[in-house]
């Protein structure tokens, strides 16, 4: 796979930053530069990935610090970061990733001092309210004054007059209301990672191709249901062929997809996924094709032997030797020998 250069991803980062497969590729190379900065900041960039790079880069470094802040960090990794303590960009970028866990930034809190981590504490969007306005007075930002002046601690406040009349200003507007709730068609709502299956679904029902639907179709949070709704559209698109690659995606939908025997990115993605079943893969085995679709068949761990060594002899990968060669009940010895099962092994690789 050809990794864009970096005028590419000037003129479409946004498309660049889509393969997981490409980010994976560039932040193996342990580089400190723009590209890679670009590819642990992606929402696509896989947990263990940004696992990878946090644990070879623990000096605080600029590609370290983004993945830091990566909401797709492993929640444990933000624990070790913080508990650290350390004053660098990667614990500030920590102490702001949303998916931090809320005790920890009361805890750093809790310790009243006014540094750039209490700050950076401070600022998340998941910091508990109460938390912040301690911290506020035990670092003199705020007098300590009454807490009834801080509506943050009133009970009353559910009995407001005012919240009363808002929500009847709702409930009579219903043009209003509804206009409201369209605000989960974003880019931001579709890509985070956090967002619940029954928003991602919604966003799907609207049948767009767009990056809103592409971001949806990839979201780990996505149903099964939805995309199998989207494969049965049995469309060559993005949106379809993330739909295809989504681990969520349900092994009926996926051998749906094969049947039609096409050989499009679709299909390739669907005979790629570990969902599908082994009937199938063993179904685009059967046909004797040397395609794309047939070669990620024959890679994927859940195809029976069997049908990977026929579809070799059919191919012309291995000769035409006795079937007794390649019985998979034969002894250890007898596999490692065996010339016909090595070149499998190596296609596989």
């Amino acid at each position: 796979m050809k990794i864009y250069k970096i005028s590419q991803w000037k003129r479409d980062p946004e498309r660049w930053e889509r393969n997981p497969e490409i980010i994976r590729r560039v932040l193996q190379e342990n580089q400190e530069d723009l590209r890679s900065q670009y590819a642990v900041m992606s929402l696509n960039c896989p947990p263990d990935v940004i696992e990878m790079v946090l644990k070879r880069n623990k000096n605080g470094s600029i590609v370290s610090g983004s993945a830091s802040k990566n909401p797709n960090c492993p929640v444990y990794l933000l624990e070790e970061i913080l508990k650290r303590g350390e004053q660098n960009w990667v614990t500030f970028n920590a102490a702001l990733n949303p998916s931090c866990p809320v005790y920890l930034l009361e805890e750093i809190l809790k310790r009243g001092e006014d540094d750039r981590l209490s700050r950076c504490c401070a600022s998340n969007p998941n910091c508990p309210a109460l938390a912040k306005i301690n911290w506020m007075r035990a670092t003199g930002r705020i007098e300590k004054e009454d807490p009834s002046k801080h509506i943050i601690e009133r009970e009353e406040v559910k009995e407001d007059e005012d919240l009363k009349k808002l929500r009847d200003l709702i409930s009579s507007n219903n043009s209003w209301y509804k206009t409201s709730q369209e605000n989960y068609y974003t880019k931001k709502i579709a890509r985070n990672p956090n967002t619940s299956p029954e928003i991602l679904k919604k966003i799907l029902e609207k049948g767009n191709d767009g990056s809103i639907s592409w971001y949806a179709a990839g979201n780990p949070n996505c149903p099964g249901q939805a995309l199998e709704m989207v494969l049965k559209r049995g469309k060559d698109d993005d949106v379809s062929r993330n739909a295809a690659l989504n681990p969520n995606c349900p092994p009926e939908a996926l051998e749906m997809v094969l049947k039609r025997g096409k050989d499009d990115y679709v299909s390739y993605y669907a005979a790629k996924n570990p969902n599908c079943p082994p009937e199938a893969l063993e179904m685009v085995l059967k046909r004797g094709n040397d395609d794309f679709v047939s070669r990620n068949a024959a890679k994927n761990p859940n195809c029976p032997a069997l049908a990977k060594i026929q579809w070799m002899r059919l191919t012309g990968k291995i000769g035409q030797f006795d079937p007794s060669k390649h019985i998979m009940e034969s002894d250890e010895k007898e596999y490692k020998e065996d010339p016909d099962l090595q070149k499998l092994r190596a296609l596989i690789k």
